[in-house]
């Protein structure tokens, strides 16, 4: 097996390879806060987000137990969550202690309600009180309730902001406690604005990748100007913070505390291959530009080793590989310049 430095290769044009694109998702506020489910299901519920609550909603409780009942009345301006759980359903249970733990501490903003499953309501009680549920609990005795917010699986998180949303529709039980702390830290109005926060984000973010591709457009990697860059004295090499960079056998070395600190942080040279091995040429200009080096390996038997023929087909974009892609339709070409991005990074640079 040998170790072989990849050369550095300068392309005027970039041919990529498309393959399957997956469906675009339906866009989700506030991304970090994980949801559960996939497919048409998911894009369902998440639709529903940043809507009001469909007030059915109130009237599909038709018991209540471990507290008083809630009216839509009681939970105005508050974070609302509600956890469909069922007695039955050990795994539904999990959420409980966290629910709980976030309803003593944000009593003044915050309303849990554990929805019931039309069957085993029964033993609702016993399990609430056995797990300490610190919010009441109302039985969906008609399904209504899972209906409406299409639920699909016990336990599922619904949480409504204080503007009246339904702000994160089957949220993870993982995220529970950031989205109810984020929703928490907002006013209603911020809350009531959000759909106009995201519109905004959204097409400050839409103008950024408009201008990144007009500069990627204009990017041309085989011009690379001349950059003015002083060499370096001896003394500032040795003086220099260099990263520790070991050997297998130095790391094991290391690792037993018999190497000093001068043997750790000595810097490592690297010598590039003669002008004869690069493809399609040796790399010019190298002076004040961070090089950057892939090690590859190749095995006996896994590959010819020929990096020069592997550059000829695929890299080097060659009239027989080129026609094969086009001929799947897979064959996309981008002029580049990198004019735009000299201006802009290095003003007092003449081009």
């Amino acid at each position: 097996m040998g170790i072989k430095v990849l050369p550095l290769m300068a392309l005027t044009s970039v041919v990529s390879v498309i393959g399957l694109a997956a469906s675009p998702a339906i866009g989700q506020i506030d991304p970090e806060i994980l949801r559960e489910g996939a497919g048409a299901r998911r894009d369902a519920v998440t639709a529903m987000e940043l809507k009001p609550l469909d007030r059915d909603v109130w009237a599909t409780f038709a018991q209540w137990t471990n507290g008083d009942p809630v009216t839509e009345t009681d939970t105005i301006g508050k974070v609302v969550v509600f956890y469909t759980w069922s007695s039955f359903l050990n795994s539904s249970l999990q959420p409980m202690s966290a629910l709980s733990r976030l309803a003593k501490e944000h009593g003044d903003d915050l309303v849990v309600i554990g929805v019931h499953h039309p069957e085993g309501w029964d033993d609702a009680e016993a399990k609430a009180t056995r797990r300490r549920a610190a919010f009441p609990i109302a039985h969906d005795a008609s399904g209504r309730f899972r209906e409406l917010m299409k639920v699909d699986q016990d336990p599922d998180l619904y949480i409504v902001d204080r503007a009246g949303q339904l702000r994160y529709a089957d949220g993870a039980t993982s995220s529970v406690m950031g989205a109810v702390e984020k929703l928490i830290a907002e006013s209603a109005g911020d809350a009531a604005s959000t759909e106009e926060r995201m519109a905004a984000a959204s097409a400050k973010e839409a103008i950024a990748n408009r201008r990144t591709r007009l500069l990627r457009q204009e990017l041309e990697l085989s011009e690379l100007r001349e950059v003015t860059f002083p060499t370096p004295s001896e003394e500032a090499y040795k003086d220099a913070k260099w990263p520790r960079m070991w050997t297998p056998d130095k790391l094991q070395d290391a690792r037993s505390g018999r190497l000093t600190n001068r043997e750790k942080d000595k810097p490592r040279t690297i010598s590039l291959p003669p002008d004869e091995k690069w493809k399609p040429r040796a790399p010019e200009g190298l002076d004040g530009r961070l090089r950057l080096i892939y090690f590859m390996t190749v095995e006996q038997g896994a590959a010819s080793g020929d990096w020069g023929a592997f550059y000829d087909e695929v890299i080097g974009a060659s009239p027989n590989m080129r026609a094969r892609l086009q001929a799947h339709d897979l064959l996309r070409i981008h002029d580049l310049s990198l004019d735009n991005h000299i201006r802009i990074h290095f003003p007092d640079h003449v081009i």
